[in-house]
């Protein structure tokens, strides 16, 4: 990727090769320096060559070629900085002058300008030239689309674990609950013993996988692209009709293009988290929450937090909450399946075989499972349901998590308590769901975990009856 008079000066950049199996992770980060057209639109593509590593090196066919669209990328990030530098320039000018409080029109407009930095159609329209570079930035996620309007509703991420509130109905004199909302929303957890237990709380679900509802998580923080082969030409193995390019996989990862005179330019955003603090602590209240949003879509934050952690390679703690499984097809010829939980992450592996439940296609499990994970290398949770039988098992059906697409995204960074989602169960070899399960995940750096929440629900009460029988005779003399 360089004008031609200067590639007799560069060298390929290899990478270490990475674990084995179909889902590989590399946990690079690779850094130089290029020279590139001064207009974008003549910018060319880098590619990459993705082989695999057979015999310890003594073989390396080749996988896959990918072509990274430096151009369009950077045409992009360059508009999203322009857009983030007008808005903290907006946000300084009008927080350094205040004197008489935030009023609700600022607010209201800080929430506007928010929204406006990420617009999709403003975007396109500015900066997507032809039908092939909208294909290139839908396909690749350069650019993932509208800000979701629920990250901005205050209300509605306070209120996406309600704490039950009790009260004593004046009638029966018997504990109510108050404040309970639409079972149609949210999914009741745990039990309170006594009034002071604090345990039980109601959680804010979605009927699909979270990934999948742009409200709420927009897209992941990486791009994706296309790994891709040709085909050898052959006068045996030459079909009809067949493509010149085989899809062979697909490379996800991160690019960042700045140019050299950008890097290291100090940001406002500090700045104004400063004065912020001079605020007073009701305008403080108005204004901070959306600049603590804003900060974690910075497109710079963003990057850099990623390439901290690759580099670090902190730890993480991984806490899945299962509740339940529903419409579980039947691996039986006679009954429903005999459904238990098998779990995956990295080298851990959770096999609940012996918690089998019989004949139910709806099992109950609420249950929390723990692990210690290197998100970086191991990204992938795995949670599969398994019919079990005495001599082996039958799958189900499985679902998988990319755990660092949740972690790396401001979308999920900027929701205070994570909301339940239900994902679908699906058999490689169909496109037939096979049932669903309803769960959530959190997930935090080692040392900075909260406590677990507890998702038991009540057990069943055991009752004595007692039952008096009473049989009185009535006797008397009959003569003759």
């Amino acid at each position: 990727m360089a004008p031609p008079e200067y590639q007799g000066n560069l060298k390929d950049i290899i990478t270490k090769p990475a674990g084995g199996g179909a889902n590989p992770t590399f946990g690079h980060m690779i850094r130089f320096n290029a020279m590139m057209p001064s207009e974008e639109i003549y910018c060319p593509s880098l590619q990459c060559a993705v082989y695999d590593n057979l015999l310890f090196g003594l073989s390396q066919p080749l996988i896959g070629n990918m072509f990274i669209p430096m151009g369009l990328i950077y045409r992009v990030q360059k508009r999203l900085r322009k857009n983030e530098a007008a808005f903290e320039d907006w946000v300084w000018d009008n927080i350094k002058r205040v004197n008489q409080g935030i009023t609700q029109e600022t607010e209201d407009e800080l929430k506007e300008r928010l929204l406006e930095i990420y617009n999709t159609e403003q975007m396109i329209e500015a900066l997507v030239h032809n039908e092939d570079e909208l294909k290139v930035m839908q396909t690749c996620g350069i650019y993932g689309g509208n800000f979701p309007p629920k990250i901005l509703d205050r209300e509605w991420c306070e209120s996406i674990v309600i704490r039950p509130k009790y009260e004593i109905d004046s009638r029966t004199k018997i504990r109510v609950e108050s404040n309970a909302p639409s079972v149609a929303e949210y999914v009741s957890l745990g039990y309170d013993p006594t009034l002071e237990s604090g345990v039980r709380h109601w959680r804010y679900f979605v009927k699909k996988e979270l990934e999948n509802c742009p409200e709420i998580m927009n897209k992941s923080a990486f791009s994706t692209f296309g790994l891709k082969r040709g085909l050898s030409s052959s006068l045996f193995h030459a079909k009809k009709n067949e493509p010149e390019m085989l899809d062979v996989g697909t490379f996800k990862g991160w690019v960042n293009l700045k140019l050299a005179e950008e890097v290291g330019n100090p940001s406002m955003l500090n700045q104004i988290k400063d004065k912020i603090k001079t605020l007073s602590e009701a305008d403080q209240e108005k204004v901070k929450p959306y600049i603590d949003i804003y900060s974690n879509f910075k497109l710079d934050n963003v990057f850099q937090g990623i390439e901290k952690e690759i580099i670090g390679r902190p730890k993480f703690v991984v806490r899945l909450y299962i509740i339940e499984a529903f419409n579980l097809s039947s691996r039986d010829l006679t009954s429903p399946s005999d459904p238990y939980l098998y779990i995956q992450l990295g080298d851990t592996i959770i096999d609940e075989r012996d918690k089998h439940q019989d004949d139910t296609e709806n099992p109950k499990f609420y249950s929390m499972y723990e692990f210690k994970a290197d998100l970086v290398i191991n990204p992938l949770l795995e949670i599969s349901v398994f019919d079990y039988d005495y001599i082996g098992r039958d799958l189900i059906g499985k679902t998988v998590i990319s755990l660092d697409d949740r972690y790396y995204s401001p979308f999920w960074k900027s929701l205070p308590q994570k909301p339940i989602e239900d994902r679908s169960l699906h058999l490689e070899e169909s496109a037939t769901e096979q049932g669903r399960i309803r769960l959530w995940v959190d997930i935090f750096k080692a040392g900075e975990e909260t406590p677990a929440w507890n998702i038991i629900p009540q057990p069943d009460a055991v009752y004595s009856l007692i039952l008096h029988i009473g049989i009185r005779i009535k006797t008397g003399y009959m003569g003759n």
